[in-house]
């Protein structure tokens, strides 16, 4: 039997997924918390109900958190997008990829605090991104993670486009 359109489709968390992550505040059984972690956009909706089955559910739990907002559905492909490793191997810079970079690896830090995630939102421009990645800089290491982030913050810069600067002032009169 042909699997239809919708088995093919990528389940992927969505903010609300990815803060019930954290905060496990909606008490989710624990094949459907098995499945809002499994789901992160490689894996198909066919493939999530296999997993489900396997581990004593159904698929009425997939159903479930999608019904909740946890998850969104996409088409394959849709989700795929470029990955961190990708942009730097191909040496790929955008204000985007540096941003998406940078909010992808604030829950490894910040947790469920969404502050940090909302700060880089509103960063439109590379000053902008620049200032938010100093306040980042500033609260990792009020978490004592002032080594993993600089990792972090090392591949955010790098992915920032190159961008001249105006000349400085001249100092030989």
């Amino acid at each position: 039997m042909d699997p239809t359109n919708s088995d093919l489709k990528l389940p992927r968390k969505t903010l609300a997924g990815e803060q019930e992550i954290w905060a496990r505040t909606r008490g989710l059984d624990r094949v459907q918390r098995q499945l809002l972690i499994a789901a992160d956009g490689r894996y198909s909706v066919a493939q999530l109900r296999a997993m489900a089955h396997a581990v004593g559910g159904s698929a009425s739990d997939l159903e479930a958190l999608i019904d909740e907002g946890l998850l969104t559905v996409m088409p394959p492909g849709a989700a795929a997008g470029i990955s961190t490793a990708t942009a730097l191997a191909t040496g790929r810079r955008s204000l985007l990829l540096a941003r998406l970079h940078l909010m992808r690896s604030c829950p490894m830090i910040f947790g469920a605090d969404m502050g940090p995630r909302e700060l880089l939102a509103m960063a439109e421009t590379p000053s902008q991104l620049h200032a938010a990645i100093d306040v980042l800089t500033e609260l990792a290491a009020q978490r004592n993670a002032t080594a993993f982030f600089a990792g972090i913050r090392q591949v955010a810069l790098h992915l920032m486009p190159v961008t001249q600067s105006p000349p400085g002032p001249s100092h030989g009169r």
